[in-house]
């Protein structure tokens, strides 16, 4: 009997172990080759977004600046890992520790829309990528919302995707947040999420097995059917709806007054 507790207590040390540590060992890279992921993103015509709310804009600008020199996939690259490395996973903003539970953030950043502008995003997904920034907190909703709102930023079209994931551990599967980009129509997943758990939460160098999965590969996501009321949310791609903007939509009007001046008749 004493035996057999024996094997069992190895066994759950065993299972505990595998548990926690399968993240390096379990997981192989979903993303695709460096090479031709590299040739994608550099193929893409950037329409850069802002969120017109100036404390965002600014931060996004002061993340992303050193960064302009650089081609579209090291610009990209660089941003996710800003995100995998430096945001910590916690429910410390939240109402209840377990997913789904997206609906119950309790932060307000009170951030407020630039005079004259639209909301180019969900102001939701704005206000919960503000804290995951400033505080670097937050769940995988959360890093899926800062990298969506960063890549627009950039100039990529970035949406924020719910849903079933087919976790690395023993292929359990729990309620997940993630990025989506759609390059000619096809859907690319970026997860900083889980690449911060393949990392051993930060505590290693960022590894990209999410950076870039194509649809033939996204095997572990499975959106659910919330994501197109949120994208209905999201402007299309390279549109501010700032002043700019509202310049852009008079300029039919004014280029339609005639240039040449018209005689009144004397009397009229």
């Amino acid at each position: 009997m004493r035996k057999m507790r024996s094997i069992l207590a190895l066994l759950l040390v065993a299972v505990l172990l595998a548990a926690a540590l399968p993240f390096a060992s379990a997981a192989t890279p979903d993303c695709m080759d460096e090479d031709e992921l590299r040739t994608l993103l550099n193929s893409v015509e950037l329409r850069p977004q802002k969120t017109h709310y100036a404390r965002m804009d600014a931060l996004l600008e002061r993340l992303t600046a050193p960064y302009d020199g650089l081609d579209n996939y090291d610009r990209l690259r660089e941003a996710y890992d800003w995100v995998v490395m430096n945001v910590e996973y916690s429910w410390e903003p939240y109402s209840q520790d377990w997913a789904p539970a997206y609906d119950c953030f309790d932060v307000d950043c009170g951030l407020e829309l630039d005079a004259g502008a639209e909301e180019t995003m969900p102001y939701e997904v704005v206000n919960r990528a503000y804290y995951a920034l400033t505080e670097r907190k937050g769940v995988c909703y959360d890093y899926a919302a800062l990298f969506a709102v960063i890549a627009r930023y950039i100039g990529f079209e970035s949406f924020v995707r719910t849903g079933e994931f087919i976790f690395e551990t023993m292929f359990g599967t729990g309620h997940h947040g993630w990025t989506s980009i759609f390059i000619d129509g096809r859907e690319y997943v970026f997860d900083p999420q889980r690449d911060y758990r393949i990392c051993f939460d930060a505590t290693q160098p960022d590894k990209f097995y999410y950076f870039g999965v194509d649809e033939e590969h996204a095997w572990r996501y499975n959106p659910e059917e919330c994501n197109d009321a949120r994208d209905a949310g999201f402007a299309k791609p390279g549109t501010d709806f700032g002043l700019s903007e509202l310049v852009q939509r008079m300029l039919p009007l004014v280029q339609a007054v005639p240039t040449e001046p018209h005689e009144v008749p004397i009397g009229a």
